[in-house]
């Protein structure tokens, strides 16, 4: 699927806070962006990179890079990012990430 197609069915946004380091007083510094996202609420079995299992109700895919504990922001309430999946199309195309929070 091309990017231009993929962006059209992203048609949610999430802010995600990523850590970038800490500052003087060790407290993290994160950055924020606002990605395009699609959103669905459903219920899904995932595995932290711990190996604890969890059931995931909120998840969303993009094409940015999210990592496990980044913070996401979406509908008023902040998430931690538990699990992600990520699937490269042929040819070194557009790589999704699937999110479980």
């Amino acid at each position: 699927m091309r990017h231009a197609t993929i962006q059209r069915l992203l048609r949610d946004t999430v802010t995600v806070r990523q850590a970038t380091g800490v500052d003087a007083f060790g407290q993290p510094t994160t950055t924020s962006t606002t990605v395009p996202a699609y959103v669905k609420r459903d219920t899904e079995r995932g595995v932290t990179d711990e190996g604890t299992e969890f059931t995931s109700t909120t998840q969303f895919v993009t094409t940015n890079p999210v990592a496990v504990n980044d913070r996401v922001d979406l509908d008023g309430s902040t998430y931690t990012v538990r699990q992600v999946k990520s699937a490269q199309a042929v040819h070194g195309g557009v790589t999704l990430y699937e999110v479980l929070l």
